[in-house]
């Protein structure tokens, strides 16, 4: 008779983009919403953000969540503007937040702090959209 399937084995086997993102809304759940840590006031849930600002004419909408392989900052900066025009073309109501996950850059907390954040940044304020779209970056290595 076959082994029973665990957890673990059955997260082995999804494919990575989709592990990926299970793990991510994991880290979401125990980091940033009220049922974790809660890092992230606006966190209702791993599945929910946006919630708290109604006052400011937002709404809670889901959380998307993407994945990036990729180990070059013009990669990434591809990645993210692929997620980024994603949710803009959905609109507020469809998504409030994107969590991308990089794992190429958990090790290279320097280049990231140092080169990524800024350019992430930088371009979303060159294309204008300073009052649309905000950043913020948690890192492995992260420390206060």
């Amino acid at each position: 008779t076959p082994a029973p399937v665990t957890a673990a084995a059955s997260a082995i086997a999804l494919p990575p983009e989709e592990l990926a993102r299970s793990r991510t809304a994991a880290w979401v759940r125990r980091t940033l919403s009220p049922l974790g840590l809660r890092f992230c006031p606006y966190t209702a849930s791993a599945e929910v953000s946006g919630s708290g600002l109604e006052s400011f004419g937002v709404r809670p909408a889901p959380i998307a969540y993407a994945h990036s392989e990729a180990g070059s900052v013009a990669s990434l900066l591809v990645d993210f503007w692929a997620a980024a025009c994603g949710m803009a073309e959905g609109g507020e109501e469809r998504v409030s937040s994107i969590v991308l996950s990089a794992p190429a850059w958990d090790d290279r907390w320097g280049e990231w702090h140092r080169t990524v954040f800024p350019l992430l940044e930088a371009s979303v304020l060159a294309a204008g959209l300073g009052r649309t779209l905000g950043i913020v970056c948690f890192h492995p290595q992260y420390e206060t």
